[in-house]
């Protein structure tokens, strides 16, 4: 009996273990699996992260040309500085090489460099291929030199507003520059070096490069001869006239497409006026886009010809001008205030006098007057609007880098 009894505890006993063992391995399999297939991608991104060291490749942006195939803007390649404190070592004899190729400071570089709690320092961006080369070929250990890109303005001050500019991330930030920065800014690419603990590099480890995207050519409808005609045009206008701003635009008359557009005073792109942001914002809208024209004296032009049509007045009428009229019992001066005297209906019109004119919009009346201005098409979009809406909104785009037409 008490064989037995100790028999059956021993087999209770096995089985225990059996299952116990069972239980952790299994407890094992299962977190092995939410380890290597659950957070199998997540983990090996932060191990990645952790034993390698990164810099980032600016991609090209694409390049802007006129319809003739000028270029307008260009990237052509800079570098950016880094420093990685931990693998420097001689720090003040490396920050005197810094400072003075760099022509910064050397205090604040010896400061970046001693930063040994980043894994590394940027010390200065957008660095000439010439000055890069210099930092180069003096082999200073922890000195890193990454690819970046920067932007050349063809003509300088021509098409300041158009094309706009970018900022020294490589972002555009007025103009077809920021209109179109998605498609011209391309990807950036990155270079991995392998590390240690403390974020020096392995000597003899495996390198990673992806390399950078390009970003996609545009055309515009732009041509560059005429948009310099324009624009000499625009600068002799503000010296004759001293006027405080001037604007212009050519258009192509059978499909409204922008040949040229200009606003006056301007700025040189490849020299930013970043320090001034009052000139800077006003001289970088396209005024002739966004400002309200007032059409002023032209409007005399549809009040004219709706007399004609309405039969209320000839080209051989004669009109007064005492240089007044009281309408309503408010007083509105002609602009030659002493007055045309006595004229033909085409002489007014030459004269632009605003005496004649107010006579032909009271022949016509309130309602005749407004049923005339909206048959002209005034207070409605025009077929030019919406043309430049849908296909412009700003310039036209012929065509992306690739030759895919527009619709």
């Amino acid at each position: 009996m008490q064989k037995a009894f100790t028999l059956f505890s021993l087999k209770k006993r096995i089985i225990a273990i059996i299952l116990v063992i069972s239980f952790i391995f299994c407890s094992l399999v299962v977190r092995l699996f939410v380890l290597q297939v659950v957070n199998g991608k997540k983990l090996q991104f932060k191990a990645t992260d952790q034993w390698t060291r990164d810099l980032s490749i600016v991609a090209p942006r694409g390049t802007i040309y006129d319809r003739t195939g000028s270029p307008l803007a260009e990237s052509y390649t800079t570098y950016n500085v880094y420093v990685r404190a931990r693998e420097v070592k001689e720090m003040s004899q490396t920050a005197m090489n810094l400072s003075q190729l760099l022509g910064l400071s050397f205090e604040s570089t010896y400061n970046k460099i001693r930063e040994t709690k980043a894994s590394e320092v940027l010390i200065k961006m957008q660095v000439e291929g010439e000055i890069a080369e210099k930092i180069y070929n003096l082999k200073m250990p922890g000195v890193y030199l990454a690819e970046n890109s920067n932007r050349y303005y063809n003509y300088g001050n021509l098409l300041t507003q158009v094309l706009g500019f970018i900022s020294v991330d490589n972002e555009g930030q007025t103009g077809i520059e920021a209109y179109y920065n998605d498609l011209l800014k391309g990807e950036d690419g990155c270079s991995y070096v392998q590390s240690d603990l403390q974020g020096k590099e392995i000597g003899g480890s495996l390198r990673y490069y992806i390399p950078a995207n390009p970003g996609k050519d545009i055309t515009l409808s732009i041509e560059s001869k005429m948009q310099l005609i324009l624009e000499q045009t625009l600068e002799k206008i503000m010296i004759e006239q001293k006027a405080k701003a001037v604007n212009g635009i050519l258009l192509n008359a059978h499909t409204g497409e922008v040949l040229s557009m200009s606003s006056k005073p301007s700025f040189d792109l490849n020299e930013v006026p970043r320090d001034d942001l009052t000139t800077l914002f006003e001289q970088s809208k396209v005024k002739v886009a966004t400002d309200v024209y007032e059409p002023g004296s032209t409007f005399k032009i549809l009040t004219v010809a709706a007399a004609l049509e309405a039969g209320v007045t000839s080209l051989e009428d004669r009109f007064y001008c005492p240089g007044y009229r009281v309408i309503d019992g408010i007083r509105i001066k002609c602009w030659r205030t002493i007055g045309h005297g006595s004229q033909t209906l085409t002489e007014a019109f030459a004269n632009s006098c605003n005496c004649c004119f107010m006579d032909l919009a009271l022949r016509l009346g309130v309602d005749r007057f407004y049923s005339y201005m909206e048959k002209f098409g005034l207070g409605h979009k025009t077929a030019g609007y919406l043309w430049i809406r849908n296909r412009l909104k700003m310039l036209t785009l012929q065509e992306w880098g690739s030759g895919m037409q527009l619709p």
